[in-house]
């Protein structure tokens, strides 16, 4: 399972379950975030979990010498925000979806994923990676809007192309 990201190719089968645990592996070593590749990370802003972790694999990735796309740090005052995250979910080569109880059910996060997952379905990019707590239940995964379920059954089925889900 092979996948073209930024200029070097990368074996996807491997994913490390501490990826936002602090003193473990750095970014540059997991497979997905291989060097040249563009990265969007999409989380809800009412949640603690999300923000902390979008913060803090945002900057591990960037002081890794990444390409990291998190709103609070990469829109710049006056731009057309809704456009933005619109061109960076198409030019991504990985999105991650921080997918706590707070962020499946938040409408603009579900949107976000629908983009990737209709960029993915039209031309294979991006991957698209689906961070969940440990103690993301069976009732948050029933009360996800139904974007987020779909998702989550796909990557079950392993549908191809379908998201990764891992938990952390």
């Amino acid at each position: 399972n092979l996948l073209r990201a930024g200029q070097q190719r990368v074996d996807a089968n491997v994913v490390p379950r501490d990826l936002l645990r602090p003193g473990r592996m750095a970014p540059r070593q997991w497979p997905y975030f291989a060097t040249g590749s563009k990265i969007f990370l999409s989380y809800s802003h009412s949640s603690a979990w999300g923000s902390r972790c979008a913060n803090e694999l945002h900057a591990r990735l960037q002081s890794m010498g990444l390409s990291s796309f998190l709103d609070r740090y990469s829109i710049p005052p006056g731009t057309s925000w809704q456009r933005l995250l619109d061109e960076q979910i198409g030019q991504g080569d990985v999105f991650v979806g921080l997918c706590d109880p707070h962020a499946v059910r938040r409408p603009w996060v579900a949107a976000e994923l629908a983009a990737a997952l209709a960029g993915r379905a039209l031309t294979g990019s991006p991957l698209i990676l689906l961070l969940q707590p440990v103690s993301f239940s069976a009732e948050d995964r029933a009360d996800a809007l139904p974007v987020f379920r779909e998702a989550f059954e796909a990557a079950e089925r392993k549908d191809p192309g379908a998201p990764v889900v891992i938990q952390v």
